[in-house]
C-alpha cells in the first residue's frame, strides 16, 4: 500500500492519505483537473509505508499533522 501527504498551506496542516482515500486519487486529489487543485497545497509522495509519510509530514512543519480521518477508518 502506498501513502500519500497533502501539504496546505491555506489551513497550514499536513494530512497523511492511503492512495486509494477518495481524498487522494493517487496523489491527484478529489479534483485533479481544476486549477486551483494547486492553489493551496500540494501532494507530496508516494511513500512505501505509513512511517515514511508521517516522517515527511512532520517535516512541512504544518501547525496540525495528523492521517486522514476517512481513510484511517478503512
Amino acid at each position: 500500500m502506498k501513502y500519500y501527504v497533502y501539504e496546505n498551506w491555506l489551513h497550514k496542516k499536513a494530512i497523511v492519505h492511503k492512495s486509494e482515500c477518495g481524498f487522494c486519487n493517487d496523489g491527484k486529489g478529489r479534483f485533479p483537473n481544476k486549477e486551483y487543485s494547486s492553489r493551496y497545497g500540494r501532494w507530496l509522495g508516494p511513500f512505501k509505508n505509513k512511517a515514511e509519510a508521517q516522517t515527511v509530514a512532520s517535516k512541512t512543519n504544518r501547525e496540525e499533522i495528523h492521517e486522514c480521518l476517512h481513510c484511517s477508518r478503512q
